[in-house]
């Protein structure tokens, strides 16, 4: 089966009353809200708007699958330690470019709504490259027996995307 994360996009109006005291006025503001499927390549959401379809993700027939989904927020240059996935990594941003790096080469993905995608077991660094915060989602689709994620230091990145965020900055 064709396994593929789409991200749907609804805009709500809400009250927000975490920002402001009580006896203020209440502001609405939009807020935007994610729905991520597993599903077969024709399948849609009734409602909403599509905002990407990232796959078909590489996975193996027999295990119990698990998805763990995670929200990034990370400033111009700001890495997450070297580590390996026990599964496909998918990747989706909201904001800027993706460096993505491993021993096999560097993926970069271009302004808002690039994506990437990285196969269970090399090991990998990913960097914000740009002026502003990166901010996306990542999802990991891994064996339910197996951690999804494991850090490692059997590799040590080049400098690739060191070098990209130095160009994107100027420097």
């Amino acid at each position: 089966i064709d396994r593929e994360i789409a991200a749907f996009r609804r805009q709500h109006h809400c009250l927000d009353e975490r920002a402001q005291p009580f006896e203020r006025l209440r502001s609405q503001r939009p807020v935007a809200v994610w729905l991520f499927t597993i599903e077969r390549k024709d399948w849609w959401a009734k409602r909403g708007r599509l905002a990407a379809v990232i796959g078909p993700l590489p996975t193996e027939s027999g295990p119990t699958l698990a998805a763990d989904y995670l929200r990034l927020v990370f400033s111009p240059g700001v890495t997450a330690q070297v580590h390996i996935h026990s599964g496909p990594k998918a990747f989706f941003a909201l904001t800027v470019d993706t460096c993505l790096a491993t021993p096999e080469g560097t993926q970069v993905g271009r302004g808002p709504g690039n994506s990437l995608m990285i196969r269970p077991g090399p090991p990998m660094l990913l960097m914000a490259v740009g002026k502003e915060e990166r901010r996306g989602f990542a999802f990991i689709l891994h064996d339910a027996t197996k951690s999804p994620t494991t850090l490692t230091q059997q590799w040590r990145p080049q400098g690739s995307c060191a070098r990209l965020l130095a160009l994107a900055c100027g420097r």
